[in-house]
């Protein structure tokens, strides 16, 4: 048996992880006492400030602020609600929130007023932090937000209206620091952690409720059997902290003892990733593609997980073979579910096309989606998991909550595949985003896959125009590569993808955008360009065929 089938079990169509996790505790307790291990270590650094601390100054300024936080009322399922800019005092704000039993949220702070608005009213949030560039919709939201009592800011000094985290840390004076290793003692994995919103890149955004043991679940990573994080690396940390790979990247790389490096949307991503040395990171699809427009030189990245969207092999097998990294893993997961399946360390680079194995404690199958039966290997059918790292569900929606769930626990992520006899998965497309015309299902993935194909193609995006009683026609929305901007033409385009796909599957019309939507969070809005295609065209009447 191989190492890596030795890491996992298929039996009776179920596909599992032979590897168990056996953690307990709080995401604080379990990085705390990792931090304690690494006192004098360098674990954490923000790019925009070059502020570097070590593992025995980062406890303390924990500790502080969970203090601090218990002195003015805050206490076990309270929620926080974060609209700043990820840096080292977010962070700190972060661990002694779910620390005391604090639940953590937000949203970019590059968001509209309505998007944290929404939140804090769904959330009922009684803090907010906030920053200076945000200060008068903060202000606004203190004002008129009847379930938020106080408000802290992550770059100024206190005032009337709100506390500085920066001041907190600073003070000479603590609280009582027994009350506060009392309180996080009692935090248990299944307590809550972390709100977090999920994307609405195809739909409406959902609050999904993470618990402690939702994210440590995903500790496994830093196994031997994984890898992707050990105390020699260096992490790039780029992702909202309230965004759930952002919270869960950070806990990562510190309980890993490694250093983490956090970067914003206010500091160039690539020279940081050079001038820090950063050797692991999760990176999605669109920053893979930017990173192969760069020079090689001075670029210490040797370990990616591709994560958000799916990655178009090509764009895989260019950065791989250029930046020569020593691991390279397309996972597959979802904010509802955490990491499902990762490569094993062994793998290597060896594997562009699937998402690997199933990680610790974990079990997936593949299903009919009419008929709910098991499928077996090389059979496309929807995507189930059970593992620790699945959700508690959706906030006050029991009904949803309920409906995401099989007979046996499983969650049904919506998403279509298969796996192979070795048990690695290959991800097919979602099921929401098929598109049926006179009867026939369209896979826009298909579509994209053909069109990314042709050189002068950087990215693409496939979604369905009204047609009616006849369905949905697919649209491709294309970027292309510089050296061919204006050199290619739809027409060009639309010959070229449908000289390789039945005419059953054709695409209907093509658009070339000089940019592609993204979310905060770098994957392709794939609703923002339906609200273009309803700007520019009407319910057809007829169809020509």
């Amino acid at each position: 048996m191989s190492e890596k089938e030795s890491l996992v079990e298929i039996k009776n169509k179920y596909v599992t992880s032979t590897l168990s996790l056996n953690l307990d505790g709080s995401v604080y307790t379990l990085i705390d006492e990792k931090l304690k291990m690494t006192e004098d270590k360098h674990v954490l650094i923000d790019c925009l400030s070059n502020k570097s601390w070590t593992a025995k100054e980062l406890r303390i300024a924990i500790i502080k602020v969970g203090v601090y936080l218990i002195e003015i009322g805050v206490k076990k399922g309270d929620v926080v609600a974060a609209y700043c800019p990820n840096s080292d005092l977010q962070a700190i704000f972060f661990f002694a929130t779910v620390a005391i039993g604090g639940i953590y949220t937000g949203c970019s702070h590059l968001a509209p007023f309505p998007e944290i608005n929404k939140i804090i009213q769904e959330t009922k949030a009684a803090y907010l932090l906030g920053c200076k560039q945000n200060l008068d919709i903060c202000e606004q939201l203190l004002k008129n937000q009847k379930s938020l009592k106080k408000m802290f800011i992550v770059d100024g000094e206190s005032n009337a209206n709100f506390a500085s985290v920066l001041s907190i840390i600073n003070e000479k004076h603590v609280g009582d620091i027994s009350n506060f290793f009392l309180i996080s003692s009692t935090i248990t994995g299944e307590d809550s952690a972390q709100i977090v919103f999920s994307s609405g890149t195809t739909a409406s955004p959902k609050a999904i409720l993470l618990s402690h043991r939702n994210i440590y679940a995903d500790f496994g990573e830093t196994s031997p059997e994984f890898n992707m994080i050990s105390e020699d690396d260096t992490v790039a940390c780029y992702l909202p902290f309230s965004h759930v790979v952002g919270s869960c990247v950070l806990s990562l790389a510190l309980y890993g003892c490694a250093k983490a490096v956090i970067m914003n949307s206010d500091s160039g991503m690539y020279k940081d990733f050079q001038c820090y040395k950063v050797t692991s990171a999760y990176i999605v699809p669109a920053v893979i593609d930017y990173f192969n427009k760069q020079e090689a030189e001075k670029f210490s990245l040797k370990k990616v997980c591709s994560i958000g969207d799916w990655l178009p092999e090509k764009v895989g097998t260019e950065f791989v073979q250029k930046f020569k990294p020593i691991y390279f893993s397309q996972l597959y997961g979802a904010s509802e579910t955490g990491v499902v399946t990762m490569h094993s360390f062994n793998n290597g680079v060896s594997d562009l096309k699937s998402n690997g194995v199933p990680v610790f404690d974990c079990t997936y199958k593949i299903v009919n989606k009419q008929t709910g039966e098991a499928l077996g290997a090389n059979e496309v059918g929807e995507i189930l998991v059970k593992s620790p790292q699945v959700c508690k569900g959706y906030l006050n929606n029991p009904e949803l909550t309920s409906q995401c769930f099989d007979d046996e626990g499983f969650y049904k992520t919506g998403d279509a595949g298969y796996y192979d006899e070795r048990g690695n998965l290959y991800f097919a497309g979602r099921y929401s985003s098929l598109l049926k015309y006179y009867g026939l299902f369209i896979s826009p993935d298909e579509i994209e896959e053909i069109l990314l194909k042709h050189e002068a193609v950087q990215e693409v995006a496939v979604v369905g125009i009204d047609a009616g009683v006849y369905g949905q026609m697919p649209k491709a929305f294309v970027c292309l590569c510089e050296k061919f901007r204006g050199k290619i033409t739809e027409k060009e385009l639309f010959d070229f993808v449908n000289a390789q796909i039945e005419y059953t599957k054709t695409v209907e019309e093509i658009e070339i955008l000089e940019t592609l939507p993204k979310t905060s969070i770098g994957k392709i809005d794939r609703k923002k360009l339906q609200n273009i295609i309803r700007e520019h065209h009407k319910t057809y009447n007829s169809v020509e065929v």
